[in-house]
């Protein structure tokens, strides 16, 4: 790497360090370019070298911020069960939401309607952590953990779906602490009677933007088999 292209990324670096810093501070409407320049060190019209406009800017500090944390989080030492290990994976990934909640609803709201190439590159954020839960099960299932029959795409889609409907209403909730972290209450079955049996009522399905058609058609194979199956009593 050339001196000259060395501390071109540096003054990337410093860029994305202060635009993270002002868009959680102001929020991604309120915030200005030139208050992330000063911040930076740089003149505003440095900004333009490296990036198209304030929401390409946005879009790179939220996509490396959540690289990062996906990885670190992804790096974590396998726990001895496929539930400790996705306990442990959604602990991660929600406490980097926690520390940030501002930016965080802002991330939320960018990744999922954000425009080429940015909707790729968080599409394939996803089918990375897909990717890795599907690897992971393919342990669980050899240790008998899961059926021997189960259909691990769909069951790492399935987790994806939870983990972002989680995730989305922790956002709407103005950034309290998300449910899915409150677990080992002690409460067991017959606690919530009412919810207990909503939950035999009702079917929640795995369902989220970056579903292959493949997996779409799983979905839609395994609620045609349960429709078709003996009513139990």
């Amino acid at each position: 790497m050339t001196r000259r292209v060395e501390q071109k990324e540096q003054t990337r670096q410093r860029l994305l360090a202060a635009a993270r810093a002002v868009f959680e501070a102001h929020g991604f409407e309120a915030a200005n370019l030139r208050l992330i320049a000063r911040d930076a060190g740089i003149a505003p019209g440095t900004i333009f070298v490296h990036f198209r406009d304030k929401l390409d800017l946005l879009h790179a500090t939220l996509f490396e911020d959540l690289a990062a944390a996906l990885q670190e989080a992804l790096a974590e030492p396998a726990q001895d069960s496929l539930e400790a290990w996705l306990v442990q994976l959604t602990d991660r990934m929600l406490a980097y939401y926690e520390t940030r909640p501002i930016l965080s609803r802002v991330l939320l709201q960018q990744s999922l309607l954000a425009d080429p190439p940015w909707a790729e590159r968080f599409a394939a954020q996803l089918g990375a952590v897909h990717g890795a839960v599907v690897q992971r099960a393919v342990l669980a299932r050899a240790q008998g953990e899961l059926r021997g029959d189960a259909n691990l795409p769909l069951f790492a889609a399935a987790y994806i779906s939870f983990y972002m409907f989680a995730l989305i209403a922790w956002a709407q909730r103005a950034g309290k602490q998300s449910p899915v972290r409150r677990r080992d209450l002690g409460y067991g079955r017959g606690t919530f009677k009412v919810s207990e049996r909503t939950s035999h009522e009702f079917l929640s399905l795995p369902m989220y933007p970056e579903l292959s058609a493949e997996q779409v058609r799983a979905v839609i194979n395994v609620v045609e088999e349960a429709l078709a199956a003996p009513a139990l009593n």
